[in-house]
């Protein structure tokens, strides 16, 4: 697969999220920080739903929480009860640093 259009049109669809898994290098890493750097004064749309990775090898699982949990609040899918769901509620009003 690839990001060609082309190729993208076979996915089923409606896609409602793409992620994308990459290995981390010092060179990524520098990039990151000066990312973070420059949106450290940005306002962020209080409807993105983000949590701040705090333990390592967990992006993948951080990934998939983004993205269950962000078309949660924008009503794409809902959530029967249980622990996600109680997660969610628990945590929308929080900081990305306290979630």
């Amino acid at each position: 697969f690839g990001l060609d259009p082309e190729m993208l049109m076979m996915l089923p669809q409606p896609v409602v999220a793409m992620l994308l898994l990459f290995p981390i290098t010092d060179k990524y890493e520098e990039y990151a920080r000066e990312q973070e750097e420059l949106m450290k004064d940005k306002a962020v749309s209080d409807k993105l739903y983000y949590m701040k990775q705090t333990i390592s090898n967990a992006c993948g699982t951080v990934a998939l929480m983004h993205s269950v949990i962000n078309n949660v609040v924008g009503g794409v899918i809902n959530l029967n009860d249980g622990p996600l769901k109680t997660f969610v509620e628990a945590t929308k009003d929080m900081s990305p640093a306290e979630r």
